[in-house]
């Protein structure tokens, strides 16, 4: 077997198409697309090239919006070609339009910071790619702005809202969407991206529910899950999480 198939890398000829789809959208990108272009003809694999242009050409207008010409020689850092390198992977996967939009505004923060900045914009990374998007839309409602009855709410109540208590009688979709919904937040409670109160009783210890498990009064975003959705570009009051 040959070292390319060893390592999962796609043939010369594969990747030169990749290279050239990314060139050719990139043209009319004035500064940061003639250098991400040269970028993805050396490092990135042969994946779903239509996603990988769209990432490269949506961060080469951001970054052009935002960076000038003696900037620009930054980002050809190991730090900031990393986290370019694993965007573009992330972004090779990416189903839907705002899942790109998400890893473009991470990317595009840790190109433009120092390499401290790059290095937390690769953990972020490294973090959404454990969620899917209903997990972020989840997180995002520990949101002050976006708890219940707001239009943010509202707008994604098909996965938000579990206000239907659960019976006997409940539907399967509805013990579905519970199951669903309590998987996600396990999750997120696991990723250190919310935190939990738990109930107490006598001498403070503290409750256990039907599952022998401490029983959880609130969940409140946590630090690391605001700086998520901070890069993310929601709006975030990053000094009242700690």
């Amino acid at each position: 077997m040959s070292n390319d198939e060893n390592n999962g890398m796609p043939k010369t000829n594969a990747w030169d198409a990749v290279a050239f789809l990314a060139r050719s959208g990139l043209g009319a990108v004035p500064v940061a697309g003639a250098f991400l272009s040269e970028v993805v003809s050396t490092l990135i694999p042969n994946q779903r090239s239509a996603r990988v242009e769209a990432y490269i050409k949506a961060l080469s207008e951001r970054l052009d919006a935002v960076i000038d010409n003696e900037a620009m020689r930054d980002l050809a850092n190991p730090w900031k070609i990393d986290l370019f390198e694993e965007g573009a992977f992330q972004a090779a996967r990416a189903v839907t339009d705002q899942r790109r939009e998400y890893i473009v505004s991470v990317v595009s923060r840790g190109l433009t910071g120092d390499d401290l900045a790059a290095a937390d914009a690769r953990t972020i990374l490294s973090i959404i790619k454990e969620l899917d998007e209903r997990q972020i839309l989840i997180l995002a409602r520990y949101l002050p702005q976006y708890g219940w009855g707001s239009d943010y709410y509202k707008q994604h109540a098909a996965v938000l809202d579990i206000s239907e208590p659960l019976t006997m009688g409940s539907s399967q979709q509805t013990l579905t969407k519970r199951a669903y919904y309590d998987h996600a937040v396990s999750k997120l409670v696991a990723l250190n991206l919310l935190k939990e109160s738990f109930r107490t009783g006598e001498y403070q210890l503290p409750k256990l529910d039907h599952n022998g498990r401490p029983e959880v009064s609130n969940r409140t975003l946590a630090r690391l899950g605001a700086q998520v959705l901070e890069h993310l570009g929601f709006e975030v009051n990053i000094e009242s999480y700690y």
